[in-house]
């Protein structure tokens, strides 16, 4: 593992583990960067494997140099690819918005590029291969003392630690323990994903954009030459399923919609379609609690319309290990991590929600006024906004 950003920092090994709930991408970049700080980690992994749900996955510049601190930004790179010029389009394929994809990499400092997430999970994997990684073992309860945090999983194990890292999602366990009332909530909108290896006939280099129409939207990004990622969204009712397969669910909502939408449909594998109901919830009034802390959507769920979601929990690792690495007491590391990390990430989820909304309008006329104000906005504007989130540090 390439940690030599992190090298200058190392400080002593603890006796005592860090514990990790979750073995996403947040959870083993975690696990990478308090590893590179010298501190062992225990990873603890719900599933029986260590896999992401979901198909493609969007990173920005903020999140490349996250990971380029973590040693890993040249092997994720390697396995992505550059988004090119895209925007919004309404059902009919006219276009509400154009972006091109030179004038976001002059301002971000990089090119946005799109990998698979099973493949980034892979590399992280790989780079987190001196961890602790405990598979089926999802945390049920915690608890703490002066002396240091007791696990105990759903399988009745019991594991202590130094510390305590709630890197398990938006429904996360040790969130909800450590906020008792806290709850989240259906945001009224479903998703469905996939990626669709494409036939010669039609490349994937034009295949940049997101279409928003009454209630719903689908998007096309490639991750390949012939290969592309997409995703579609809908307002329906929590934990409604197709009645038959939701590929055909998926044809029916959005088959007629502009070329190439039906054509990359046609080619999809009607067994590879993933779906997902989308939550969210309050943001947190703290993210600490003693020798327990927690980040990614376990802190701040992050709808998808900024393509924050993973990049916001990427850098939430980093500057986890960065204070991990710089405090010698651990409660007092913490603390430094959020108030490092909660304000600007709770603006970026809440930017999203907003987002979000806008998207998944369900009335007619309000999507009309949507659009004609979308083709209204100075391309240099939303720009400068994207920057403002996504940009590199370095810009």
């Amino acid at each position: 593992m390439c940690v030599a950003a992190f090298n200058a920092a190392i400080v002593p090994v603890a006796r005592e583990p860090i514990l990790i709930a979750g073995g996403g991408i947040g959870g083993l970049c975690a696990a990478i960067g308090l590893q590179a700080k010298g501190r062992q980690v225990v990873v603890l992994e719900r599933r029986e494997e260590l896999r992401e749900v979901g198909a493609g996955l969007t990173l920005f510049p903020n999140a490349l140099a996250a990971l380029d601190r973590l040693g890993v930004g040249a092997a994720v790179r390697a396995l992505s690819v550059p988004v090119g010029d895209g925007g919004v389009r309404s059902p009919s394929g006219r276009w509400l918005l154009r972006q091109s994809a030179d004038r976001v990499t002059a301002s971000l400092g990089e090119p946005v590029v799109c990998v698979h997430r099973a493949e980034l999970l892979s590399v992280l994997a790989k780079a987190a291969d001196r961890s602790d990684v405990r598979l089926g073992a999802e945390v049920a309860a915690y608890r703490q003392d002066d002396r240091g945090v007791t696990v105990e999983t759903s399988d009745g194990e019991t594991l202590e630690g130094g510390a305590l890292v709630g890197a398990d999602g938006v429904h996360s366990v040790v969130a909800r323990t450590m906020h008792p009332g806290m709850s989240s909530a259906y945001t009224g909108c479903t998703a469905w994903r996939a990626i669709t290896d494409l036939p010669s006939s039609l490349a994937s280099g034009h295949l940049g954009f997101e279409t928003w129409g009454v209630g719903g939207a689908f998007g096309i990004v490639p991750v390949g030459e012939q290969r592309v990622y997409w995703f579609a969204t809908a307002n329906r009712p929590e934990a409604e399923r197709a009645v038959g397969r939701e590929y055909d669910e998926v044809l029916r909502r959005f088959g007629a919609w502009h070329e190439p939408i039906g054509a990359v449909l046609e080619a999809t594998d009607p067994t590879g379609i993933i779906r997902q109901d989308m939550y969210d919830r309050a943001p947190l009034s703290s993210w600490t609690a003693g020798r327990v802390c927690v980040l990614g959507d376990a802190a701040h769920p992050m709808r998808p319309n900024l393509g924050q979601g993973a990049c916001q929990a990427i850098e939430d690792s980093v500057a986890l290990s960065d204070c991990v690495g710089t405090f010698d007491n651990v409660i007092d590391a913490l603390r430094a991590y959020e108030q490092r990390r909660r304000r600007s990430a709770n603006r970026v989820a809440a930017l999203s929600r907003s987002a979000g909304r806008v998207v998944q309008l369900r009335r007619p006329l309000a999507c009309h006024i949507r659009n004609t104000a979308l083709r209204m906005i100075p391309s240099s504007l939303l720009i400068s906004r994207i920057r403002s989130i996504a940009a590199s540090p370095e810009v």
